[in-house]
């Protein structure tokens, strides 16, 4: 299914008839929120990047491409993937991103470069997206629930021979 809506994105961003693009899909681990699936593209128009990164928003995260759109127009904002495009659904978002690729497997063994990664996200905490874009997201209360629900998770969680992890 996620094959068919990239290549139909695909079709519709790139003018690449169907039957001229060859799209595989693999899954990314990480999203927190969303799937996120690597694309590679195969097709004889240059234009179309080779690969691309989409992420599937349901619920909640389809604020995602808000987000993403209001950091792509802040000069303020971090780097950060180029958004290739949205596919709005009934039910489901689609958002595209450029394929960046991981710069080193695990960033957070430089401590160095894990600082600016915290620094950068603390910046953008600060300001780089207005206070009242998102005026219906409880911020804390999802934050909360989230808190919650791993606390809740972690009370009942067994090793294989049936043993609590906490007590």
């Amino acid at each position: 299914m996620i094959a068919r809506s990239v290549a139909e994105f695909v079709r519709a961003r790139y003018a690449v008839p169907l039957h001229m693009l060859r799209v595989s899909i693999r899954p990314i681990g990480g999203g927190l929120e969303s799937e996120v699936t690597r694309a590679r593209l195969r097709t004889s128009d240059q234009t179309v990047p080779k690969r691309m990164v989409v992420k599937t928003l349901r619920g909640r995260s389809r604020r995602a491409a808000t987000v993403y759109e209001l950091l792509r127009t802040n000069p303020h904002a971090p780097p950060m993937p180029t958004m290739v495009g949205v596919h709005a659904g009934h039910e489901i978002d689609h958002l595209y991103l450029e394929d960046v690729g991981p710069l080193i497997a695990w960033p957070w063994a430089d401590v160095a470069f894990g600082i600016e990664v915290c620094r950068a996200l603390a910046n953008l905490h600060r300001g780089a997206i207005p206070a009242d874009c998102l005026t219906s997201w409880d911020y804390e209360g999802e934050l909360n629930q989230s808190a919650q629900e791993t606390l809740d998770s972690a009370a009942v969680a067994r090793d294989a021979a049936g043993s609590r992890y906490w007590n």
